[in-house]
């Protein structure tokens, strides 16, 4: 993928049919209770979507430097999730291993 298409593909990201969701009844999740589980992904997205906005405004078309600064810059984030380095470590890990089962193949 060139870099003309990254932002059309993450627009995508959010409206693309994801998995199938089931529509069972309420769902507990993250301490909060939803109607069901579409409710809950549309709740996640939301949350995931505003993190996103947040941080391409914080980072104001700088271009990377250094880890460290990327790092401080996600850390401003407050709608950002920020863990120590094995809970990331394990968020990277689930991340990794859900792309590669939905046959999703990276630039």
């Amino acid at each position: 993928m060139d870099k003309r298409n990254k932002p059309h593909h993450q627009q995508m990201m959010f409206e693309t049919e994801g998995p199938e969701t089931r529509d069972s009844g309420p769902v507990t999740c993250i301490g909060m209770t939803f109607e069901n589980d579409e409710a809950r992904r549309e709740h996640i997205l939301d949350l995931l979507r505003e993190g996103l906005e947040e941080l391409h405004a914080k980072l104001g078309g700088v271009l990377f430097t250094t880890v460290e600064d990327a790092v401080e810059r996600m850390k401003s984030v407050e709608k950002w999730p920020m863990g120590d380095e094995t809970r990331l470590r394990e968020l990277a890990e689930r991340m990794r291993e859900r792309i590669q089962s939905s046959g999703f193949q990276s630039p």
